[in-house]
């Protein structure tokens, strides 16, 4: 094969004045058609040159929107994937909350029911303590303290001890009981009488520092109100506080530990254990189931006594008078 310019079977760069030939045929190409050439060859690689640019814009758009799309349908997807989750998620809780909400509500119930009838029980034992203090006011209304009703009590039970008021105006305990013991002070015991509706601590503290200002063996306040949580009969600054039905029981009870000591001669560290032990024992509950089964019966005895009971016949004795 003969190429255009003439060489045989090997490939010749042409030079620019064999370039100015037509390769086909090597007839002479003029200056003017080949800039028309040029001219045409730039224009037609423009084109093709915008028309790529102008394809490849749009696949890229194409494919964005195709991207897009995809996104957007995979975000709906797991959109509705997470709600339904969530929806079976609360199906189950809630089916499985469902006995614990049940309980949640009894115990609330339970709780209301217990403080309605705490509160209720509240308010009888308010009523029963003003029934009490309504009885207990008849000294007060004509003009006599409690510590008159405490001494005139005391004295009445111990006609063998010296019983005595500490004078208005004189610093010191209400009610001084020195128990006399063939002739000679055994002990002492010194009273207080509170008869107030709001506990306070200073009515222990003070009866305390009477107490040792008297050099006395025991000390007791009879009172109607009690610290939180204490009732009937409680310890406090080694002060005996008891409810006035238990303090004629609680002072023969000291006043037979004060004989006794007395009589054993023993030293002033032996009675302080002594009394200590006492003391510990007064504040027992062993003490205050005692003091509690003495109360009921002197009630049931009292009851037994009483002109009701007395007035009352028997169905089967009836009419036999």
């Amino acid at each position: 094969m003969t190429s255009i310019n003439g060489a045989t079977g090997h490939h010749a760069h042409r030079t620019q004045t064999e370039a100015d030939y037509c390769p086909l045929c090597g007839t002479a190409i003029s200056a003017a058609t080949r800039a028309r050439l040029d001219e045409k060859l730039r224009t037609q690689l423009a084109k093709t040159e915008q028309t790529l640019r102008d394809q490849f814009a749009r696949e890229q758009r194409q494919a964005a929107a195709k991207a897009a799309a995809q996104v957007a349908k995979a975000k709906a997807d797991a959109a509705a994937q997470v709600e339904r989750v969530r929806k079976d998620a609360t199906k189950a809780a809630a089916t499985a909350l469902q006995p614990k909400i049940a309980e949640a509500v009894a115990q609330a119930v339970q709780a209301e029911r217990t403080k309605a009838y705490g509160e209720k029980l509240s308010l009888e034992q308010q009523l029963e303590e003003m029934k009490r203090r309504i009885q207990r006011r008849s000294a007060h209304d004509i003009g006599e303290p409690a510590e008159i009703d405490l001494h005139a009590a005391l004295a009445a039970a111990l006609p063998k001890d010296r019983v005595s008021r500490v004078a208005k105006g004189v610093r010191g305990p209400d009610v001084v009981v020195e128990i006399i013991y063939e002739g000679s002070i055994a002990g002492k015991i010194t009273l207080d009488s509170k008869d107030h509706l709001r506990w306070l601590n200073k009515f222990t503290i003070k009866l305390r520092e009477d107490q040792i200002a008297e050099g006395a063996d025991f000390s007791i306040l009879s009172s109607s109100a009690f610290p939180v949580g204490a009732r009937e009969l409680y310890i406090q600054d080694n002060v005996i506080v008891a409810s006035p039905a238990r303090v004629l029981v609680l002072v023969h009870l000291l006043r037979r530990n004060i004989i006794e000591n007395y009589r054993l001669k023993l030293s002033a560290e032996a009675r302080n254990e002594k009394g200590a032990k006492l003391l510990a024992y007064i504040g027992s509950a062993a003490c205050g189931d005692l003091f509690e089964r003495v109360a009921k019966l002197t009630a049931d005895l009292l009851d037994i006594g009483s002109p009701t009971r007395l007035g009352r016949t028997r169905p089967e004795t009836r009419g036999l008078a």
